[in-house]
């Protein structure tokens, strides 16, 4: 059963809740770009000078990759595609760490983290995407341990996918009703935003409407006339 909407409904929208989506998305885009290159260049110098040289490069050009990324966005301001983009490099450094093995064979530990950020980046949809096929390509490397540089047992590989799979499954439930509640906050705020603006009894707009919604949407409003 279709819900109807009141007609002045289409005067409110939810800028004000998508506005503030969108400063939590680039704040925590922020804080995973600086985390992550002061991070791996951190690890970059210190497998250089244990003279771990493969993985200190895979690290110090993973880092330049978010750096860059990061300063287009400073240059675009484009949120949307810096996300996609790091994200995929996200799964290139998962991917190459699982390849190569890591320090002292560690580096399937760190896939754990990936599965959230990925769903914090891009949402529930674009995010299940990719971490399914992140999830895949593991998988795919995994069974084939001949083809990578890693040793990794069965039950090793095992276990690991099945962790990542709960983390990945509780990550989604997470993102999934995460966005639902503030789905149902914006259209609370609009309905709240409808009565205050709707006389109680007749249901016609009053005053309040007239003076802080109508003639405001006027004066926005520019009619070009040709001469």
């Amino acid at each position: 059963m279709l819900k109807t909407r009141h007609w002045l409904t289409h005067f409110f929208d939810d800028a004000h809740s998508l506005s503030i989506d969108k400063k939590r998305r680039l704040y925590s885009y922020y804080a995973f770009s600086y985390f992550g290159i002061a991070t791996l260049m951190a690890f970059s110098v210190h497998n250089y000078l244990k003279q771990e040289y493969s993985i200190s490069i895979i690290t110090f050009f993973c880092g330049i990759a978010i750096l860059a990324n990061l300063f287009y966005y400073y240059w675009k301001h484009n949120l949307s595609r810096c996300c996609v983009a790091g994200s995929f490099f996200i799964i290139f450094f998962c991917l190459a760490i699982v390849y190569h093995g890591g320090i002292e064979n560690t580096a399937l530990y760190w896939t754990f983290p990936f599965p959230l950020i990925l769903y914090v980046l891009l949402g529930r949809r674009l995010g299940l995407w990719l971490n399914v096929v992140m999830f895949l390509l593991l998988t795919l490397l995994l069974s084939q341990p001949d083809m990578i540089l890693a040793q990794y047992s069965t039950a090793e590989s095992l276990r690991c996918l099945a962790s990542l799979f709960v983390v990945n499954a509780i990550s989604y439930i997470n993102e999934h009703y995460r966005a639902e509640s503030h789905s149902l906050m914006a259209e609370s705020n609009v309905n709240k935003e409808q009565q205050a603006n709707t006389d109680a009894l007749t249901q016609l707009p009053n005053r309040r409407f007239v003076d802080s919604v109508f003639l405001p949407s006027c004066q926005s409003t520019q009619i070009v006339i040709s001469p």
